[in-house]
């Protein structure tokens, strides 16, 4: 008779206050389980003897979660790397991969909700009438700086980029840098940008506007849309997608093996990402402007980068619990909106 009951290696058992979540890291699975089943499924991964005849495992074993097994067993769980064999004698912290520069807060458009933008779209800081925006020379000077901590790609945004008049500049600059370029646009208005080949991030508010956007970027093939509503007539080789915003509504799902690991070692929508405004000024994202690091034309980027790597990069959540929620791994709630007196947790 069948007397144990044991999670396959690709079955992460991560339990929670009141409930857990098991997830399928090779299949992009996941099962939820109350309170009650999560302390069934604890006791039967530390090799105590189950009931055979629990509806729960046969559940389990049915959407191939686990088998029942006829003595005990030490199940090594699946990794992306092999514990063993690592032979380090320092540790090497993440890098700044990517650099989101805000390059003007000039826009004519005045949304309701530009600060609940899904990242890394445009946003429009309040008045820095008496601050020098950066020149194409200061990016001349930062370039070469951010490139030393490991930069490979830079993603331009607002403001309004058509309104930037050195754009078609900097976007050969930063192709002299051999780096990866993307650009967040609204669509109304055309860019000078001589490659048609670049990446475009296209935020609509509305579907009305599709043709006047067709009629600005036809030229353009790598382009995905963002928008709230339904709409088509775009050209065949753009991508489309649902735009969602920074709420405090909690959205969930299965996770890959790598996505599992970074989220249990670092905060995935920060790592290695640098965010700076058109005056220089840096944050660690546009979901937190209230926490600015210091200024890109006078401060030390690898003293930076070490700071964001243990304030924000690196395991962050835990300050407010969401290390203690079995969703975590899943969630893609936004942890700095999280700072203020809104914050919640879904346990």
């Amino acid at each position: 008779m069948k007397k144990y009951f044991r999670l396959y290696p690709e079955c992460y058992l991560i339990p929670g206050i009141r409930s857990a979540v098991i997830y399928n890291i090779l299949n992009r699975n996941a099962v939820e389980l109350n309170g009650k089943e999560m302390e069934t499924v604890i006791a039967s991964e530390k090799n105590n003897i189950v009931d055979s005849e629990d509806e729960l495992f046969g559940k389990l074993a049915d959407f191939e979660y686990g088998c029942f097994l006829d003595s005990q067993v030490y199940i090594d769980k699946l990794r992306p790397y092999d514990a063993y064999n690592l032979e380090l004698f320092w540790k090497n912290i993440p890098n700044i991969q990517f650099a989101i520069f805000q390059i003007t807060n000039d826009c004519s458009l005045t949304c309701e909700d530009c600060e609940m933008s899904v990242c890394p779209s445009c946003l429009k800081f309040p008045d820095y009438s008496a601050s020098k925006p950066l020149q194409l020379s200061d990016y001349s000077n930062i370039l070469p700086k951010l490139r030393e901590q490991g930069l490979k790609k830079v993603i331009l945004t607002g403001g309004d980029i058509s309104k930037f008049s050195q754009l078609s500049k900097l976007v050969n600059l930063i192709k002299s840098f051999e780096l990866d370029i993307l650009m967040c646009v609204n669509g109304l208005h055309p860019i000078n940008v001589k490659d048609k080949n670049i990446e475009i991030y296209l935020s609509m508010k509305n579907g009305q506007s599709i043709d006047q956007v067709n009629a600005n970027f036809k030229e353009f093939s790598n382009v995905t849309v963002f928008c709230r509503d339904n709409f088509s007539n775009i050209p065949s080789t753009w991508r489309s997608a649902k735009t969602i915003t920074k709420t405090l509504t909690h959205s969930f799902s299965p996770v890959s093996i790598d996505e599992f690991f970074v989220k249990e070692h670092y905060v995935a929508c920060l790592l290695g990402k640098l965010y700076v405004n058109h005056v220089g000024d840096i944050y660690p994202c546009w979901g937190n402007t209230k926490k600015k690091l210091g200024n890109i034309l006078n401060v030390n980027l690898a003293k930076i980068n070490f700071e964001l790597y243990e304030q924000f990069w690196r395991k962050f959540p835990a300050l407010y619990g969401c290390r203690k929620c079995p969703k975590y791994h899943g969630c893609n709630h936004c942890y700095l909106k999280m700072l203020g007196p809104e914050r919640a947790c879904c346990e």
